[in-house]
């Protein structure tokens, strides 16, 4: 598959994992399996994709790599701080933001 498949399934699933916690703050007291399934298989998109442009490029792990699979496993363990801790939604909403930011960043940048 070309880099490009691989980059246009990556920002798509961030975007699918970015609604999926949005949904959750929301939805938190409704029960949300479907959205607890949209954000597994956003994140294990994101994955495949990632390690599939790193292969394309055949760039290795350098840092910025390393720190976006951080960033990933925070994504990934939001939504849990999401629902054990309905009253500070709000802050996690904005931490996620903060998060995806700093993965685009290293993204775009690669310092």
């Amino acid at each position: 598959m070309s880099f490009e498949f691989y980059k246009l399934i990556h920002v798509v699933s961030a975007l699918a994992l970015f609604m999926a916690l949005g949904a959750t703050i929301i939805a938190n007291k409704q029960g949300g399996k479907k959205i607890a399934v949209q954000h597994g298989v956003a994140l294990l998109l994101m994955l495949v994709a990632g390690f599939g442009m790193l292969a394309k490029h055949q760039i290795g792990f350098p840092t910025w790599v390393i720190v976006k699979l951080v960033l990933w496993l925070t994504l990934g363990g939001m939504v849990v701080l999401i629902k054990r801790m309905p009253e500070k939604q709000t802050i996690l909403w904005y931490a996620t933001v903060v998060v995806g930011l700093f993965a685009v960043f290293l993204a775009l940048y690669k310092p």
